[in-house]
């Protein structure tokens, strides 16, 4: 994974890389991290019962959670494929608005 390298390192990994190639090796570790992401909102939904003694509105929590992961991964998704269009509700996280 790139995270595990130095910013040097990771400089001289990329030096002779063509573009395309930089962006789908970002794309790689984006899904990877998202994936964790997710599997960490599917254990959460899973305790959701037990979070909630000591976690005032967990459901909200939780989908909030959820919502940004899946957020990030479209957002990255858009801004790697040329071919793809920002959704507005991508666009409204972004800036800030509705989650």
């Amino acid at each position: 994974m790139i995270a595990h390298y130095t910013e040097s390192e990771q400089s001289g990994l990329f030096q002779n890389l063509a573009s395309d190639q930089i962006i789908a090796i970002f794309r790689s570790e984006a899904l990877l991290f998202t994936d964790e992401l997710l599997a960490i909102a599917k254990l959460l939904r899973e305790n959701e019962d037990e979070l909630s003694i000591f976690l005032p509105e967990t459901t909200k929590w939780i989908t909030y959670f959820e919502n940004n992961a899946e957020h990030i991964w479209i957002t990255i998704d858009c801004l790697t494929s040329p071919d793809l269009e920002l959704p507005e509700i991508s666009s409204a996280w972004i800036e800030g608005g509705n989650n």
